[in-house]
């Protein structure tokens, strides 16, 4: 009998080879004690036909390994990908900054007719009922069921994030009413800053020196464009500059609203870091609806709490109603933009990009609203413009370096931890 391990040796743990021998003995061993010296060729002829297909067959198993699905794609088509998606997170980070200054420089047209709070409700509902529409056809679309409240898992991240989203917006419009336009943009536009740390120590983003440098010219470029009355010295503080000159009374002091300006940016930096930790896990849809909802029971608590009185008494104008659609639309998109931008590229270089709405903002303000241009906003623009070039090379340039090269350097700028 032909033994097991002589048709499949490599099974039994035994080399061809040694395999062989040990079945041609054994065969001998059973020739000679059954029929007296007498050979049995048949039992060699079956076994060296069964080790010659085997060995023929994992031959041509072997020569068939390159066409394995395990294998990744070429260096130059991964590179290439990577290049593109980075490319067009930040794309989506800098649609997002154009949309929000268009919808900034809509506010200050209608802060001229009704309460900017009631303008921030009024945003809130538009951009619940646009996602709600734009999840609806995305299902038809796609002819699946996407869940609006997200993966169960991650439900805490989503209302953490539309938490903090809502209250950088709500302390924002607040610190508006109490300070001068320019000391709380410069106050809460430090939120790039906030973000890229939060994502070094949260999400283990690599800090680096064109990290450092881009957030510099950031911080500087919004401080030459604010014009803080702390650094630049102007005659006291000017409640008529603001967006919302008369709906909201001064309630607190220029320290307690400076750090409320700080406190909404820390949370606006916290919601762009929870965009990343969420990723791509549930639509950039579903973000912008938990947004919206919480947007808008933070504008309800606000004017039910402070009280706005409208600008002026033709609240059904037509006109306005158009004024706040418009807002809620751009919102709503830019919002969009923001997420989706944000889940694929870093959050630090994404709100960096993001942070050229303060100067596509003021911009808008001189070419829309008349507002004269000086020469310390043009300094501004121009250094917000290099900070955020600066992180598209940075960006560029690690698509293109080698992965052992990137992990060395990202080792020694931690310091080898």
């Amino acid at each position: 009998m032909v033994s097991g391990a002589a048709v499949h040796p490599t099974v039994y743990g035994a080399s061809a080879a040694s395999t062989k021998d040990a079945s041609l003995g054994s065969e001998e061993n059973v020739g000679h004690s059954a029929a007296g010296h007498h050979d049995v060729p048949s039992h060699r002829l079956i076994a060296f036909t069964h080790e010659a297909a085997y060995s023929k067959l994992t031959t041509e198993l072997s020569s068939l390994n390159h066409l394995s699905d395990d294998d990744p794609l070429p260096e130059g088509k991964r590179e290439e990908g990577g290049l593109c998606r980075r490319a067009a997170g930040l794309v989506l980070c800098g649609v997002s900054a154009v949309l929000f200054s268009l919808s900034s420089t809509l506010v200050k047209v209608t802060a001229a007719k009704t309460s900017v709070f009631y303008v921030l409700l009024a945003r809130g509902l538009t951009e619940l009922v646009c996602g709600s529409a734009c999840l609806a056809v995305q299902m038809v679309v796609e002819r699946r069921w996407i869940s609006p409240f997200g993966l169960p898992e991650i439900r805490h991240l989503l209302v953490a994030r539309a938490l903090c989203g809502s209250c950088a917006i709500g302390l924002f419009f607040f610190c508006i009413s109490q300070l001068p336009l320019g000391d709380a943009s410069a106050a809460f536009f430090t939120t790039p800053i906030f973000t890229a740390v939060l994502a070094s120590c949260v999400l283990g983003e690599p800090w680096t020196a064109v990290c450092t440098l881009a957030a510099l010219c950031s911080l500087a470029g919004v401080v030459f464009i604010a014009q803080p009355d702390v650094l630049f010295h102007h005659d006291g503080i000017h409640p008529h500059d603001s967006i919302v000159p008369s709906a909201t009374p001064v309630v607190t002091s220029r320290v307690v609203a400076v750090l409320l300006a700080l406190t909404g940016a820390l949370a606006g930096a916290t919601a762009y870091t929870l965009v990343r930790r969420i990723g791509t896990r549930v639509p950039a849809l579903v973000l912008v609806l938990y947004l919206s909802v919480s947007t808008t029971l933070t504008s309800i608590v606000l004017v039910a709490t402070l009280r706005p009185s409208p600008r002026h008494s033709s609240n059904t104008d037509l006109s306005l109603l158009g004024w706040l659609a418009a807002v809620g639309v751009l919102g709503f998109a830019a919002h969009w933009c923001l997420n989706r931008g944000l889940q694929i590229e870093k959050a630090g270089p994404g709100a960096f990009v993001s942070n050229l709405d303060v100067a596509l903002a003021y911009i808008l303000q001189v070419c829309v609203l008349g507002r004269p241009l000086d020469g310390w906003s043009v300094c501004g623009a121009a250094l917000i413009v290099a900070a955020a070039c600066l992180m598209v090379l940075q960006k560029m340039n690690n698509a293109h370096e080698p992965e052992g090269a990137a992990r060395a350097r990202c080792s020694a700028s931690t310091g080898g931890s």
